[in-house]
């Protein structure tokens, strides 16, 4: 074997080392009390406790309770999908008509609406 190929080899093993790392530092439970998403932030009478799992190439951060999962590239971007996908998914329930859910979905409305302490509108910062 080459000396270029024994470089080669150790730079890819500390590359995935230090990957490695990082990914495992950054799989710490999600933890909120504030959403901000989609021009609104959400605050919320109890912490939203979430897992975070790295697959393949990108962060995962579920929800069970609230049956809520999304992907980002990064955490940073995991984050900001799933504070996105909380203000779309209660948006949806708080505004659905009791008629037409069942009685889990009229449960799963006023869990949603127990959840949420406050919300402020907020102006979103534009990229220059």
């Amino acid at each position: 074997m080459s000396t270029v190929a024994i470089s080669q080899q150790s730079s890819q093993a500390i590359t995935s080392k230090k990957i490695a790392k990082t990914k495992q530092q950054d799989l710490h439970p999600f933890k909120a009390k504030l959403l901000k998403g989609n021009g609104v932030i959400y605050e919320l009478a109890n912490e939203l406790i979430c897992t975070v799992e790295f697959i393949e190439d990108g962060y995962v951060i579920e929800n069970e309770e609230l049956n809520m999962f999304v992907w980002g590239g990064t955490r940073e971007e995991a984050e900001e999908e799933f504070a996105n996908y909380f203000d779309s998914h209660y948006q949806a329930t708080i505004n659905a008509n009791d008629k037409e859910l069942t009685a889990d979905g009229k449960r799963f409305k006023k869990f949603f609406f127990n959840l949420v302490k406050a919300i402020y509108k907020y102006e979103a910062k534009k990229n220059k």
